[in-house]
């Protein structure tokens, strides 16, 4: 298992312990390392919160992303995809990062074996499942369903829901930051909640209007170390 290198100034900016959340995918085919390797790096991509897609893409924290070997080696490490083909190992990783929040996402063959063993560990954060047949696979996901997001046959679809998932993750990071008074924090979590949100715009083809008006209105409130007057919950 790969291990942290925050980006250390001082403590306060130490984003490699910003979010504690890592994605988790188990397919058989996919979780190959020499299949699918243009979808994977996409995935990769989009939802990695340390990731600058486009120049209208910005962070609080500035200073971290002007270090291009710091953030390599960030990205590398923290806020990342786990790819699995063995249902066995993939669980072994599970158990082995009960201090990590877990975005899961399985096939449906695999994950008919797999959920039944993970759904009530307490780092299961949110469960996806990627298949081609939704209908056969509903019947055994229904004694799941607390726990499983969504169930989608595209990777488009897949894509989106995962993002917006972490994106809501993050948020709520930056609340609980906000709510101990730890701004800069919260600003990079909520700087990093809008940037997969317009990810999830862009790649889903929807709008998201009031979801990144929230998020901008906590970021003003995060500038000024003020709560505004939404709730933080």
């Amino acid at each position: 298992m790969l291990s942290c290198i925050p980006y250390i100034v001082d403590d306060e900016r130490n984003v490699g312990q910003y979010s504690d959340h890592v994605s988790v995918w188990l397919d058989a085919h996919i979780g190959k390392p020499e299949n699918n390797r243009d979808l994977k790096a996409l995935f990769r991509k989009i939802t990695q919160p340390l990731e600058i897609l486009s120049e209208g893409e910005e962070d609080i924290d500035e200073p971290m992303m002007l270090d291009v070997n710091i953030l390599k080696s960030l990205q590398e490490t923290v806020y990342r995809l786990e790819l699995f083909d063995n249902a066995d190992i993939c669980l072994e990783f599970i158990h082995a990062n009960r201090d990590k929040q877990i975005f899961f996402v399985s096939s449906g063959s695999m994950g008919r074996l797999i959920v039944p063993k993970i759904f009530e560990l307490p780092q299961l954060q949110s469960i996806f499942i990627f298949c081609g047949d939704i209908s056969k696979n509903s019947v055994w996901a229904m004694d799941y369903c607390e726990k499983i997001s969504a169930m989608v046959i595209h990777q488009d679809d897949l894509l989106v829901h995962l993002t917006k998932c972490i994106a809501q993750y993050l948020e709520s990071k930056g609340d609980g930051y906000m709510e101990n008074d730890q701004t800069l924090r919260a600003k990079n979590c909520f700087a990093w909640s809008k940037k997969l949100l317009l990810r999830a715009e862009k790649y889903g083809h929807t709008r998201l209007p009031n979801d990144v008006k929230k998020i901008e209105e906590k970021i003003l409130s995060a500038e000024t170390g003020q709560q505004s007057s939404m709730d933080y919950q």
